[in-house]
């Protein structure tokens, strides 16, 4: 059996009916890997693009043990 490398999340919440206010906080990702590295960013709301400019970034390490 083979062990899990990586797990990458990713939410968004933009769907039909009101717009997001600009700046508002619209997407998340989540990846953590098998040594323990984690690496999370949010993405803001850009009118009129398809891609969202990051917000925040958190890169921290929790361990292999935690991470397993």
């Amino acid at each position: 059996m083979s062990t899990l490398k990586k797990i990458k999340l990713n939410s968004n919440n933009i769907r039909y009916g009101p717009e997001p206010s600009i700046g508002s906080e619209v997407e998340q990702n989540l990846t953590i890997n098998s040594k323990g590295q984690v690496w999370f960013t949010g993405y803001n709301y850009d009118r009129g693009s398809d891609h969202y400019p990051a917000g925040r970034k958190i890169r921290k390490n929790i361990g292999a043990e935690k991470a397993n």
